[in-house]
């Protein structure tokens, strides 16, 4: 179900945006402040493209964005743990996708 969703909102944004977003285009995405964007991606929590003149997200890294607000805001995660919670959440979802190719 999440592939499906992620798919939907990949497509929407990139109608809206194109395939490259600049920190105030994600952060508008992501319903949060462009310093907070800019934040995350100096704890390298979120990727980009490019860094100069001014940093460039892709669109495809968008769901994880609102992922890792989803957590600090709404679970309390703090920005220095995130990186750790992301690994594992990551890991969790590879059995999962591993134990459902088994059936």
């Amino acid at each position: 179900m999440t592939k499906y969703i992620f798919s939907y909102e990949y497509t929407e944004y990139q109608k809206k945006f194109g395939e490259m977003l600049t920190v105030e285009q994600a952060a508008f995405v992501a319903g949060i402040k462009p310093e907070i964007v800019k934040n995350l991606i100096s704890h390298a929590l979120i990727e980009t493209v490019k860094m100069e003149p001014e940093p460039i997200i892709h669109v495809r890294h968008i769901p994880k964005l609102k992922k890792v607000i989803r957590l600090h805001y709404d679970l309390g995660v703090g920005w220095n743990s995130m990186g750790v919670v992301l690994d594992l959440l990551e890991k969790i979802e590879n059995l999962e996708n591993r134990l459902e190719n088994k059936k």
